[in-house]
């Protein structure tokens, strides 16, 4: 077992006052960037779950399931855990979840007990996320900051 420093919550909070920006405000780069970081490295380890064999399904990702762990000295990665609700797919059909996880992060098919794949996963990732916020905060604001050619 490794120990870890943080949560993303923390680090989510930690950089919202470190950056100080308003939720009304574009991000700047460096803030983009390291959103895009955490992002692809969510991301490498659902597709590492959704590949093993048998798939596995985590079934409660939220910020605060994923953590930061320190790899080598200044080099920090984030890694997913609490695999307390997680469920290996025995069968490509076979349905992961029925009202399982933290209901403001979970996918709409799950709320809606519909029959649901890998994909619950990946939209637990946007759903209710920090991640959603921040990108239909920054979407609309790029939208506002295009001007079409007369």
């Amino acid at each position: 077992m490794e120990l870890c420093e943080c949560t993303l919550r923390h680090l989510i909070t930690a950089k919202d006052q470190l950056f100080k920006r308003e939720n009304t405000t574009e991000p700047g780069h460096l803030e983009f960037f390291i959103s895009i970081t955490w992002l692809n490295e969510i991301a490498q380890g659902l597709k590492y779950l959704h590949t093993h064999k048998p798939p596995i399904m985590h079934r409660d990702l939220k910020p605060e399931n994923i953590f930061m762990a320190t790899v080598k000295p200044n080099t920090a990665l984030l890694k997913l855990g609490d695999f307390g609700l997680a469920k290996i797919q025995a069968v490509a059909s076979q349905t992961n979840t029925r009202k399982v996880g933290t209901p403001i992060y979970m996918a709409p098919e799950v709320t809606e007990e519909q029959q649901s794949t890998r994909m619950e996963n990946v939209q637990e990732l946007a759903n209710g996320s920090q991640f959603n916020n921040f990108w239909t905060k920054y979407l609309k604001l790029k939208a506002k900051t295009i001007k079409s050619d007369p």
